[in-house]
């Protein structure tokens, strides 16, 4: 069953689509070219160049020129956050949503989610992310959403905050939100570079009433991050002081435990990217944060019914030690990947 079929949105209301852009003129085109194609015809697509340095700035022109929808902004190199904040600040739509400008979403990915959102009289409404390489895009911009039924589940804010925190939903802006969030105050915070999404999503959840989950792959997210293995695992720092920041905002013990939770987890997930380094490498200074924190936070989270079971096997594993610990993380890896 299409379903889309016998369905519209009779409102007809504007919906702000904000695309940061950042030196990805190799995959902008395509980016934007899955934004205008969308059934839902009432967009406004507000294109912010952070200080493009390679072609990004002619393609934004050449397609305003050709689409009368599209926004050009232009803001010196400044970061993500506060490119989306300033995209934010133009946006006229009664409904606002987020998109990386090296990602493609399927044509009917506003209209569905706007449906929903409605249908569900929800404040925010996503689809789960599709993690793919570039060689996988071909074949899922071909993917036909009129052929596949799918499914939707509806969350109150607590709920939604427990599944962020325990990895249940995606820690991602990807979604679409009702305007009255951002008119309420709702920005990303410009203090970090990487993962403040989980603190935008946390304050996002917090802030709203009700929040749908549309079980369809309709976002394609490429994995292109690049950099050395220590810049990798210097990245989750600021997933750490993040989830500091949360669990200073929870507002009861039970969100509170579920941040440690998550933090407990990037700690790991810090140690196992740097086990790829040479031994003597392992005592740097994020390592060694890291260890910190999960030896303070083991006793505390072994107990959550709700934590990774994997998580729980790290915690057996670092009673051993930080070595043990990062030998069986690179035997892992080594072994499965």
């Amino acid at each position: 069953m299409n379903p889309l079929n016998g369905k519209s949105i009779s409102e007809n209301p504007k919906v702000s689509v904000v695309i940061p852009v950042y030196n990805s003129e190799k995959y902008l085109g395509e980016c934007i070219c899955s934004v205008i194609n969308q059934t839902y015809k009432n967009l406004e697509i507000i294109l912010v160049n952070d200080g493009s340095t390679d072609g990004c700035r002619e393609i934004i022109d050449q397609f305003a020129q050709d689409d009368s929808r599209i926004i050009p902004v232009s803001q010196e190199n400044q970061g993500v956050q506060t490119a989306r904040n300033n995209g934010v600040a133009k946006a006229t739509g009664e409904y606002i949503m987020f998109i990386d400008s090296d990602d493609i979403i399927n044509k009917d990915f506003v209209k569905l989610l706007l449906l929903e959102l409605k249908k569900n009289d929800s404040d925010i409404a996503y689809s789960p992310l599709v993690f793919c390489v570039d060689s996988e895009l071909q074949m899922l911009k071909k993917l036909n959403i009129e052929n596949c039924k799918h499914s939707t589940k509806t969350y109150t804010s607590e709920k939604a905050i427990k599944g962020l925190l325990y990895q249940k939903i995606d820690s991602t802006a990807f979604m679409l939100y009702k305007r009255e969030l951002f008119d309420n105050g709702l920005r990303f915070d410009n203090r970090f570079r990487t993962y403040e999404d989980l603190m935008f999503c946390f304050r996002a959840f917090a802030m709203a009433k009700k929040i749908t989950e549309v079980h369809l792959q309709m976002y394609y997210y490429t994995k292109r991050e690049t950099g050395t293995l220590l810049s990798l695992s210097a990245r989750r720092h600021d997933a750490v002081e993040i989830t500091d920041i949360i669990i200073n905002e929870a507002k009861d013990k039970k969100q509170r435990r579920a941040a440690m939770s998550r933090q407990l987890s990037i700690c790991f997930y810090g140690l196992r990217i740097s086990s790829a380094l040479a031994e003597e490498e392992w005592n740097n200074e994020f390592c060694n944060e890291y260890w910190q924190r999960i030896k303070k936070l083991r006793a505390k989270c072994f107990t959550d019914i709700k934590m990774r079971t994997k998580n729980k096997l790290a915690i057996i594993l670092s009673l051993f030690g930080k070595k043990t610990l990062m030998r069986t993380f690179k035997l892992f890896d080594k072994t499965f990947h």
